[in-house]
Parts: C-alpha cells; structure tokens; sequence
C-alpha cells in the first residue's frame, strides 16, 4: 500500500548556470508530494499522516521555508549574495548539490527521508513542484 502527503514553503534561489530569466534571484511556491509504501499495520495504516508530517517538516520544510537557497559550488554573484544573507541575518540553506533545481531538490530530499525510515516503510518516490504545472521526480529504483 501507498500513501502521499502533499507539503508546501516557499524560498528563493538562482540558477547561476542558467542563460535566460531564471539566473536572476527569484522565488517559488514549492510542493512536495512524498510518497511512502509499507504494509497495512495493527491500526489499518501504513503510517500516521501526522507522524509523516513531522519527520518531513522536521528534516526538510522548516529548513527551506523563506531560505535563500544556494548550491554547493557559488558563483561570484552567490558568494556575495550569500555573504549578504549572513551579513543581514537571512536565512539561507545550501545543498550538497551544484545546483538548486527541482531535480536536486528532489534527489537529495529523497535521500534523507530514505535514511531516516523504519525498515518496515520505504520511500516510494518524492515530487518537488516548482510551478503548478512542472515538477521534478525522484523515484524508489529498489
């Protein structure tokens, strides 16, 4: 059996690489569906929405939420925006990524809720929403 709960914040970041509007600092609403799998358990559930809800807002959304979010390789434009940030005490977060894209936000968060998992529940698969109309997906290859 599956289950999926939907989450949301909202930061900014740039795409130092990119070659047209999206290398300038802009921010998103950003969802994230998380899907995990496991068997139906003693109370007829896979796991406790709530339960799931607090390991994901604890590891993940608290972190991003109105963050300024970088990689971790900066450009010169980053390194001073970064340094601005902590100058004025902003909020930032940096990947273990080159890039802050959808598709290395989902990989990486994928990767932390899959490590943090009871072995009875495995995560299925993790959508990060950039707009409404475009996501990235990491998916379970187990």
């Amino acid at each position: 059996m599956q289950i999926t709960k939907r989450f949301s914040w909202h930061c900014s970041h740039r795409l130092n690489f990119h070659e047209g509007l999206c290398y300038n600092l802009h921010g998103h609403t950003y969802k994230m569906d998380v899907t995990v799998s496991g068997n139906i358990n003693m109370t007829g559930m896979v796991a406790d929405f709530h339960w799931l809800k607090g390991i994901v807002e604890g590891l993940i959304v608290k972190n991003f939420d109105h963050a300024c979010i970088f990689g971790k390789n900066l450009d010169e434009a980053d390194k001073e925006l970064f340094d601005w940030c902590i100058k004025f005490n902003q909020k930032t977060c940096v990947l273990p990524k080159d890039f802050t894209t959808a598709e290395s936000m989902a990989e990486y968060f994928h990767r932390i809720l899959s490590n943090v998992m009871p072995d009875d529940i495995k995560v299925e698969s993790i959508k990060v929403w950039e707009t409404d109309t475009a996501y990235a997906e990491e998916k379970n290859v187990d």
